[in-house]
């Protein structure tokens, strides 16, 4: 399992959408390649953005699914405030292509665990 720390990666606060979907081609190219699950390690962040986590992890889950990021990656550190951004972004993408809301929020819980 590879682990990324992001505060070491892109500093204390992130911000960008475009830096999380370039982020976001890395690691789903290197998970696919076979190098293996990976752990996204926020210890050291101070502040991340919806927009960030949107495109680094909602778009990510709305694209290979709920159970393909469960398998392959684990979200680690967030913050108690950080966390519950990280479900509403998982739950507004996955509002956006699903009419049914409860059983995306358990979907989303599923994600972020």
């Amino acid at each position: 399992m590879t682990t990324t720390n992001l505060a070491a990666r892109f500093g204390t606060d992130i911000s960008s959408r475009r830096t999380a979907s370039m982020f976001r081609a890395e690691v789903v190219a290197s998970i696919k390649s076979g190098a293996g699950p990976v752990t996204l390690d926020f210890a050291g962040v101070e502040s991340v953005s919806d927009s960030f986590l949107d495109e680094l992890v909602g778009v990510t889950v709305k694209e290979l699914g709920t159970s393909w990021f469960h398998d392959n990656v684990r979200v680690v550190n967030l913050s108690a405030d950080d966390r519950k951004s990280l479900l509403r972004v998982i739950n507004q993408r996955l509002s956006k292509s699903a009419s049914v809301a409860p059983s995306n929020a358990s979907r989303a819980q599923r994600v972020a665990t």
